[in-house]
């Protein structure tokens, strides 16, 4: 584009989860404070120095071309060991990108390094492959500990760390916002070998939790900052308080090897350059390839294309479908979340396969997202600049910039994310009227100009005008009158910040299990869970409700069963392998079959934990059954759906003898678990439970008892078990701490409440007599 005048875009900076251009910034040149990042922990120095330095023990920092005589080589000849290139062959990569061949013996030898390269260069395994070359030497504690911008970048690199140490049993663990705060307190405890970390959830552990969690940071060998440019970049939103309280955990800089990635090497980056240095270190090594001008990938062809602001949804309506677009991975950029959410509801209702990323988007359902777009089940990710750095994903092959960045080097992220690792690519930038000088200042930095939109055969304008305004302005409409309106992209009602357990399952363990179904109450407003949640606060958040909690979570007695179910399992789980075989639940190895009209939380803990397979049924009560097949059948693999009909069908008329011939062919196609999970109230029930046990003799079968059942309701229930020739192995009550008090089998036919309080359960475990 061509203009008398060039007006930057300015500076922006932004926390963990906040998104890029979220921040209202002012125009202007950018200007950046030149800060000293205190890696050492010692308010020093200001430093902006030159792209190559001397080294009075060594020769001056490889030049480009040097760098990429290097490329020819091998990891071998690079000094990688053996079991190291056999892992990288395992992932395809067989010889060294530029950086990977300047920055990898250098790191082996204990220098600290700052390396610079364009997106898609290969920089994670340029600190990853010396890493993990010398933990493996001394397996011993948190190693290396990485901080990086985003959770999804550093989910990324824990993938990537666990794909190449997994033949050594490298235990890398993941630290990011969004997840359950315990478990990765536990898991800190237990002293990993990598930390892949978001600065401001490893700095929350750090300020809040014991020295026994987080003491083993301070024996890390390696500090590395991914994207380092974001993390030590000042002004709104900045990460770097939080950046400073980890390194204030970590060995001091004397002590470690720092190293610094980042596609834009900034002021701050290099400052790390002119920290005082012990005399018994080498200089920083500095290594910047194809920086700068040179940071947009050479498969990379850029573009703009002039719209209207009024018709620019239009306009992108016609770009996706245009015949060179109709089959690529798309990732299209904006600049707000709102109007991501608006683009992502229009285009599905557009007839594209369309997901989001953005940071309004709870955590399991950004992986769930992401996921589905790395396996192509989706071919469009709308998202905002969270989705701008370090992603690799080597499909995308064309970038939309549906809104031009404020930042030329947020453009050369975004586009980044195509062209990778000498792939062709293709970035198209959608420009108005305001956008030109954005534009110029783009052009300015990466140092080359775009050329307009073009595809042989394809007027854009005269699509807009013939096929796309009239449909795309009535689906523009109605997106935003089911975003007023609260509901899902799928067209759901949501419920403010609640989510139904089908959200939950939908977020955190995908559309269809290989081995598990998932379970659904009919009455969706009786399951609701405020948010996604970890066992341990399933277990805590159920614990002591009240008023309007109290009629939603516990309206019925299954949500109490899942309580106790969390509790044990969490229980299990944080003790050793030993004492999780002697307990009396141990899920993982267990198929679990629950039984009741609830449908709730007993199932949905054994999906979490993974049981082997999870069976749902429901006793007579026709609505419920009708309601349960209407939203399990779009979530259970074909096969299993004639499970769900024959069980609810067939039990809508509940035979009152046991020896009906199709109640005993509906359990015996239904009943191949190894534990059954009911309630205890119905006398047919406990009918059920002997067929159960004479089909599996060696099985126990666990009956929980809601707050509200009372003793009179108990008395049928044990003449069954008598009659049926079962008894009573063991019967208690506990409450979701773990308290246990006994309880003895009664007859008289009392009412008294067996439960006493709300928060206690009654539990009985039931065998076949020998």
């Amino acid at each position: 584009m061509d203009s008398d005048s060039v007006s930057s875009g300015s500076s922006r900076h932004y926390s963990e989860d906040s998104d890029a251009s979220e921040t209202s910034v002012g125009g202007g040149p950018r200007k950046r404070r030149r800060l000293s990042v205190d890696l050492s922990l010692n308010s020093t120095r200001l430093a902006a120095p030159s792209r190559v330095q001397n080294q009075p023990h060594r020769p001056a920092s490889k030049t480009i071309l040097e760098v990429n005589d290097l490329q020819k080589n091998t990891f071998a000849q690079i000094g990688v060991h053996r079991w190291l290139t056999s892992a990288l062959a395992a992932l395809a990569i067989k010889r060294p990108t530029s950086i990977q061949a300047a920055c990898i013996p250098e790191i082996l030898q204990g220098r600290d390094c700052i390396g610079g390269s364009r997106t898609g260069s290969g920089k994670t395994m340029a600190f990853a492959v010396p890493i993990l070359q010398q933990w493996a030497v001394d397996p011993v504690g948190i190693y290396a500990v990485v901080l990086t911008p985003t959770r999804e970048l550093a989910l990324q690199i824990f993938e990537q760390f666990k794909a190449i140490g997994s033949s050594q049993s490298l235990k890398p663990i993941l630290v990011t916002g969004g997840e359950d705060q315990r478990a990765q307190a536990i898991s800190l405890a237990q002293r990993p070998h990598v930390v892949i970390a978001t600065p401001g959830r490893l700095a929350d552990h750090i300020r809040t939790s014991g020295k026994d969690t987080v003491g083993g940071l301070r024996k890390a060998h390696f500090v590395v900052l991914d994207e380092a440019d974001r993390l030590l970049a000042t002004g709104p939103g900045s990460m770097l308080p939080d950046v400073e309280t980890c390194l204030s955990a970590l060995p001091p800089s004397s002590e470690r090897q720092t190293c610094l990635f980042t596609a834009t090497v900034t002021p701050e980056v290099r400052a790390l350059k002119e920290m005082p240095r012990p005399k018994n270190r080498p200089p920083v090594f500095v290594c910047e390839v194809d920086t700068d001008v040179l940071a947009i990938p050479p498969s990379l062809h850029q573009s703009y294309l002039q719209t209207p602001v009024m018709q620019r949804e239009s306009y992108l309506h016609v770009l996706l479908l245009t015949p060179a677009n109709l089959q690529k991975s798309v990732i299209i950029f904006c600049n707000r979340t709102d109007t991501a959410t608006l683009l992502e509801h229009m285009l599905r209702m557009l007839d594209h396969r369309v997901t989001a990323l953005h940071s309004k988007l709870a955590q399991p359902q950004r992986i769930a997202n992401l996921g589905r777009f790395r396996a192509r089940a989706t071919r469009i990710l709308v998202a905002t600049d969270v989705a701008a750095r370090g992603l690799d994903i080597p499909e995308v092959a064309l970038v939309v910039n549906y809104d031009v960045p404020r930042d030329p080097d947020d453009y050369i992220h975004r586009v980044g994310r195509t062209a990778r690792a000498g792939r062709r690519g293709h970035s198209v930038t959608m420009v108005g009227q305001r956008d030109v000088d954005l534009v110029l200042a783009i052009e300015k930095r990466v140092g080359k100009k775009m050329e307009g939109f073009s595809e042989e055969g394809v007027n854009v304008e005269t699509r807009v005008v013939r096929d796309a305004l009239k449909v795309v302005g009535e689906k523009k409409r109605e997106a935003m009158l089911q975003i007023e309106e609260g509901r899902e992209v799928t067209g759901k009602r949501k419920k403010g910040y609640e989510e139904t357990v089908e959200d939950y399952f939908s977020a955190s363990l995908g559309t269809i299990f290989p081995d598990e179904t998932r379970n659904m109450h009919g009455d969706q407003d009786a399951m609701v869970v405020y948010k996604s949640p970890s066992l341990g606060e399933l277990k805590l958040s159920l614990a002591e409700p009240s008023g309007q909690e109290l009629r939603q979570l516990f309206a019925h007695y299954l949500w109490n069963a899942g309580v106790w179910v969390a509790a044990k399992i969490e229980d299990a789980s944080l003790g050793t392998d030993e004492e999780a075989d002697r307990g009396l639940w141990n899920v993982r190895d267990e198929s679990v079959l629950e039984l009741g009209a609830g449908l709730g939380l007993a199932g949905i803990v054994s999906c979490l934990v993974g049981a082997s397979k999870t069976i749902v049924s429901d006793y007579p009560a026709v609505e419920l059954v009708q309601n349960l097949e209407q939203n399990v059948k779009r979530n259970i693999k074909p096969e299993r759906r004639e499970y769900i009909s024959v069980a609810g069908h067939e039990w809508g008329t509940f035979p009152a003898k046991s020896e009906s011939k199709i109640l005993k062919e509906s359990f015996t196609k239904i009943f191949s678990a190894d534990c059954l999970w009911m309630p205890w109230q119905h006398q047919n029930l406990a009918k059920s439970m002997a067929y159960y046990l004479a089909r599996e003799p060696q099985a126990r079968v666990f009956v929980v008892a809601g707050f509200h059942t009372g003793r009179a309701k108990m008395v049928p229930f044990f003449e069954v078990v008598e009659e049926e020739g079962l008894e009573v192995e063991e019967i208690y009550e506990e409450d979701v701490h773990g308290t246990k008090r006994e309880w003895a089998k009664v007859r008289d036919g009392g009412r008294e409440d067996i439960t006493g309080r709300k928060r206690w359960l009654a539990i009985a475990v039931l065998k076949r007599k020998t």
